[in-house]
């Protein structure tokens, strides 16, 4: 009960979260801010830390994290979780859409050309929008973390995914492709899915495992 109280804690509050930052950035009240946190990460630009960049930026890519997506389900029908295994999925698709939407219909003032590293990976799906929230890396980036996170919990995994998930959102602001909100905002929409995905699982798991004892029950009866 507290795991699914807990998560479920998570998606309200992330959710409200991503609603508010998504007002305050389409108000354009965050972009003096922005402006602030965008200089000050390419203060010391370099080439190595545009490999980095470049790096995270395959990684965060639709492509790759796709392909991550059907090896996590994977790894979850291995397990026996049909249900967690489907709702993983439609928790991907369904922030995917409300990333598209937003990048459509919010009037986020878009990065300055001049302040692009480089050019974003998409060999295969290289779609431009005209506004740049949420950052669609950090969406995918920490539903696909975090979920790795909840499916093996140890220290060393939470660790390894939190360095990751600070190297993606950094990139993103260092390479001039989104602003430091753009990043929150993906960030918190990443954990509404997943946390919904999972509390959604968590109760249906529960409900099953309340009415085996019921079933027990009325058999001695």
């Amino acid at each position: 009960m507290k795991g699914r109280a807990g998560t479920n804690g998570i998606f309200w509050a992330s959710g409200a979260a991503f609603a508010l930052l998504s007002g305050a950035a389409g108000a354009g009240w965050l972009l003096g801010l922005d402006l602030l946190l965008l200089r000050v990460a390419q203060a010391r630009p370099a080439a190595y830390l545009d490999g980095i960049g470049a790096l995270f930026s395959i990684l965060g890519s639709i492509e790759f994290t796709v392909g991550l997506l059907g090896l996590l389900v994977s790894c979850v029908l291995v397990r026996g979780d049909r249900r967690l295994a489907a709702r993983l999925v439609v928790a991907f698709a369904a922030v995917a859409l409300v990333e598209v939407l937003m990048k459509l219909y919010l009037p986020v003032p878009p990065i300055p050309e001049d302040a692009a590293r480089i050019r974003d990976f998409g060999p295969l799906v290289d779609a431009v929008y005209p506004h740049p929230y949420p950052s669609g890396h950090a969406i995918r980036t920490t539903f696909l973390l975090v979920a790795s996170c909840l499916l093996r919990p140890n220290r060393f995994v939470w660790t390894s995914c939190a360095v990751l998930l600070v190297l993606m959102a950094v990139s993103r602001v260092y390479l001039g492709v989104h602003w430091a909100s753009d990043v929150a905002g993906g960030v918190l929409l990443g954990l509404a899915g997943l946390a919904w995905a999972f509390g959604i699982s968590g109760q249906k798991a529960e409900g099953r495992e309340t009415e085996r004892p019921r079933k027990r029950e009325a058999r001695w009866r």
